[in-house]
């Protein structure tokens, strides 16, 4: 994820810090006041961040993957959808000239309730599989003891009939809904109808980035399936050498590769590792790199490597892992179109 959206939730959790010092000072009608003015102001920023984090990173994988993503069935899913939406049909003309048209983030993207009928929609316009999120969410702890976070500060959800969440996912939607139609609430009749106080906004923000996380780590994904699927080459594979370590209980597991390309990667870069049971692909953070029994910064071009690494998927040493390194293709795509 990129540093912009790391900084666009580090300055909202500041904020939340900051209001709680604040509320701690307070009392009787100031107290009062205050708190309905943290909680609109809170709970309105959560959800433009959600809502500014997820577009843009659902659109940044349409520039940097066109060759992947726009096929016939892209094409025709777009077309139908501009046209469901008069501002949305209003963008895409206006970004049309003599011999291009200019799918932007705002006709592509389009929504003002990105609850997760909204968030299921925009990624079947990208042609990903829905299905997947569901996987990633299922077998993501982040958001898991993110859910906990909220069941046990008294988050309540409300239940149609005699429907209540029976997984993990399900509990994802439902927390995710109840956060938009608490904005809903605010934006359009500035009333409160779902209240929270400071500590479960504070887990409202957690649970946000991390399901960011994980639905950005889906989108990757996505990209290198129907890149293999399209026999588009878009990352850069590491050879495996041998398991080190297994996965321990915390996802750490140390193994050993070789950089087959001429490439260098530093220990900052995301990885990922194949889940062969899934179908999917999950993020893999690099804690450590050794070379020579000494660590280094770096992954140089075809040389050997152990490295300590991070990853929700579970290396065993009896199992040959699947990693590679994910780059974007060239910005410009030309797909054609003859009338």
């Amino acid at each position: 994820m990129s540093n912009y959206f790391c900084k666009e939730y580090e300055d909202l959790y500041e904020s939340i810090q900051l209001k709680r010092k604040i509320l701690s000072t307070l009392s009787g009608r100031d107290l009062t006041i205050f708190k309905k003015m943290t909680h609109r102001n809170l709970v309105l920023s959560i959800y433009t961040s959600w809502d500014n984090v997820i577009k843009r990173s659902v659109y940044d994988s349409f520039v940097n993957y066109k060759e992947i993503i726009v096929d016939a069935s892209f094409i025709k899913k777009y077309f139908k959808s501009v046209n469901e939406k008069r501002y949305v049909y209003a963008d895409f003309i206006s970004n049309i000239s003599d011999n291009q048209f200019l799918i932007t983030l705002e006709n592509l993207c389009f929504s003002n309730n990105l609850n997760s009928k909204e968030l299921f929609e925009l990624l079947k316009r990208m042609k990903f599989d829905v299905n997947a999120l569901r996987v990633h969410i299922l077998k993501d702890y982040r958001v898991a003891s993110a859910i906990n976070n909220l069941k046990e500060s008294g988050v309540a959800l409300i239940f149609k009939g005699t429907e209540r969440p029976q997984n993990i996912f399900e509990y994802f939607i439902a927390y995710l809904d109840l956060l938009i139609e608490s904005r809903n609430s605010i934006a359009h009749k500035y009333e409160d109808d779902y209240h929270f106080n400071i500590d479960q906004l504070d887990y409202y923000l957690k649970f946000i980035i991390c399901s960011t996380i994980t639905i950005n780590e889906y989108i990757q994904s996505q990209v290198l399936i129907k890149a293999q699927e399209k026999k588009v080459r878009i990352s850069n594979r590491f050879y495996p050498l041998k398991v080190i370590r297994s996965s321990d209980a915390n996802g750490r597991s140390i193994i050993g590769i070789r950089n087959i390309s001429s490439k260098v990667f530093s220990k900052d870069t995301i990885l990922y590792c194949y889940d062969k049971t899934e179908n999917i692909y999950r993020e893999v953070k690099i804690a450590k790199i050794m070379k020579n029994s000494k660590e280094v910064q770096e992954i140089l071009p075809y040389e050997d490597y152990s490295l300590e690494v991070y990853c929700q998927v579970k290396i065993k040493s009896e199992v040959k892992f699947k990693i590679c390194a994910i780059r974007s293709t060239s910005l410009l795509f030309n797909y054609q179109i003859i009338v």
